[in-house]
């Protein structure tokens, strides 16, 4: 699917990243695009904390910010020199290419599949731990069952979590 990914995207505005540029900035507010992956390495961060290292071609870059109207949740940094398409209506590009939505959708629920794995590992290992590691696995347990909740970004979080 990401030689699909990349012909469907073919003449979409290109970025070329060089080491250090910056993509997307955590907190931005420029969430009107989606970037797909061509080609080199790019970091995420969040809190700037390394979370991922993006190298395959056709993944989607930024498209949470996008889909949740909200600012950026990560800041995405070349780590090599790198080329993105970019997207620059994600809505109207996704209900005319609903291959590609789908697409997203796989790689999202990847990326969620391999969360809760590990949370489970996570959890699993804390469980029995006493003191306040107990802590963990009821963290843990109630971020994996819990309903999304309507957040607006700088509100006071849900003092449930």
């Amino acid at each position: 699917m990401p030689s699909e990914i990349l012909a469907l995207t073919v003449g979409m505005p290109e970025r070329r990243l060089e080491p250090g540029d910056v993509l997307y900035g955590q907190g931005e507010g420029s969430r009107v695009e989606v970037a797909v992956f061509v080609d080199g390495a790019v970091r995420v961060e969040i809190g700037g904390v390394a979370i991922d290292e993006l190298r395959a071609p056709g993944a989607f870059v930024g498209e949470i910010g996008a889909l949740l109207g909200t600012d950026r949740t990560a800041t995405v940094v070349a780590v090599e020199p790198s080329t993105v398409r970019v997207i620059g209506d994600p809505e109207l590009f996704f209900t005319t290419h609903p291959q590609l939505a789908l697409e997203l959708a796989r790689q999202l629920a990847g990326r969620l599949h391999r969360l809760l794995a590990y949370l489970a590992d996570v959890r699993a290992q804390f469980a029995d731990a006493g003191g306040h590691l107990t802590m963990i696995d009821s963290v843990l347990g109630r971020l994996a069952t819990r309903p999304p909740l309507e957040i607006e970004p700088g509100s006071e979080r849900s003092p449930d979590y």
